[in-house]
């Protein structure tokens, strides 16, 4: 006769059964599912919550990084209009001193004013002012003249120098700043992944320890079936109870478990719209385009290609770009270490950068 069930759990929960003998102990440790549950817990260390922490953390630096890439373009932008406009007045400014210099040096400038012909009629007025002469300047004049005439050309020059250098450092820090969006989509995909991969991982356990529960009562159902003694269809009874029960456990669990899942895709989704709300600030899709899906990550595949590179939100140092960051890279170690490889949900490619708007697909979420 068999013991009254002591417990019966599913799905982190271990089956337990008081028995007549220590043949018909089901917690005997050297069971297929006491090692099956070891090799689990061994291997299962990324949750579906550690998941879903690191793409929320993801979005949330994108946030930062696309604000701060918009500011940077727009100054990228102003200062090449500062510099194109610097370029082109100097030599202009350069053109109209020489004039004025050369109406110095040949006398034509007002001995009232001291201000030369071209100066004069250049404000709609009678060259020389009324009482005044013409006056020829001596050599001191002359150099006096033309150093007043270059100061205002000098701070041209150092203007447009510095402009030429501002845009120079700008312009080079935004072509390091275009390559984080597409490695923050990289490591956001890798993150999410993460978390259906736990999903997945945990509906597998379920249901590897459903079926093993299944098959040992079944077992004994069978084994009470041969049992001829009249004790033997108490028993048989029990058992079919306890087969009952499981499968509805199991069928509870799965519903659970493809309720996780949707809320996963669920979340994903409006994660996928806020990531291209990002991408659509300011300008940056004159410079960038970018589609964002959901394209399963592989543990195969290059730090690179799983977002190691990403920032978590700032913009880079000149040359730093090119080296994974350690938050990343942590992320994607995680992830390589105890992600399951699942198969592709899309057979689209890897985000990739454009420079010409035109080229940019249909949005898919």
């Amino acid at each position: 006769m068999v013991a009254p069930l002591h417990s019966l759990y599913l799905c982190g929960c271990l089956l337990a059964f008081g028995t007549a003998s220590p043949s018909q102990d089901l917690l005997d440790p050297a069971k297929p599912a006491k090692k099956a549950e070891a090799a689990w817990a061994a291997f299962s260390t990324y949750s579906a919550a550690s998941g879903r922490r690191d793409a929320a953390s993801v979005v949330s630096a994108m946030d930062r990084l696309t604000a701060s890439l918009a500011d940077l373009i727009d100054q990228v932008e102003k200062l090449s209009e500062r510099r194109s406009r610097l370029a082109k007045e100097l030599p202009e400014a350069i053109e109209h001193m020489e004039e004025i210099l050369d109406d110095y040096k040949s006398g034509l400038f007002c001995s009232g004013c001291d201000r030369t012909r071209t100066e004069i009629l250049a404000r709609g007025e009678k060259f020389p002012h009324p009482g005044q002469h013409e006056v020829r300047p001596t050599a001191a004049q002359i150099e006096a003249k033309e150093k007043e005439l270059l100061r205002p050309i000098q701070g041209m020059r150092r203007d447009l120098a510095q402009a030429t250098k501002d845009l120079q450092v700008r312009e080079d820090r935004l072509k390091e700043a275009l390559e984080q969006p597409p490695q923050g989509l990289y490591l956001w995909q890798t993150a999410a992944t993460a978390e259906q991969s736990a999903l997945l991982r945990e509906d597998a356990r379920c249901k590897q320890r459903a079926e093993t529960e299944l098959r040992r009562i079944r077992s004994e159902i069978s084994r009470a079936q041969m049992d001829k003694r009249p004790e033997a269809e108490a028993d048989l009874k029990l058992w079919r109870t306890l087969e009952a029960q499981s499968q509805a456990r199991n069928n509870l669990d799965q519903a659970k478990a493809q309720q996780s899942l949707a809320e996963a895709a669920r979340l994903r989704t409006e994660q996928m719209k806020t990531l291209q709300t990002y991408l659509d600030r300011g300008k940056i899709h004159l410079r960038l385009s970018l589609e964002v899906k959901f394209v399963t990550a592989s543990p195969a595949m290059h730090d690179k290609d799983l977002g190691a590179y990403f920032q978590m939100g700032a913009i880079p140092e000149v040359g730093k770009g090119s080296e994974p960051y350690p938050a990343a890279m942590a992320m994607v170690q995680k992830f390589r270490r105890d992600a399951l490889a699942l198969p592709a949900e899309s057979t689209n490619p890897k985000p990739q950068a454009s420079q010409t708007p035109s080229q940019k697909k249909p949005r898919t979420h």
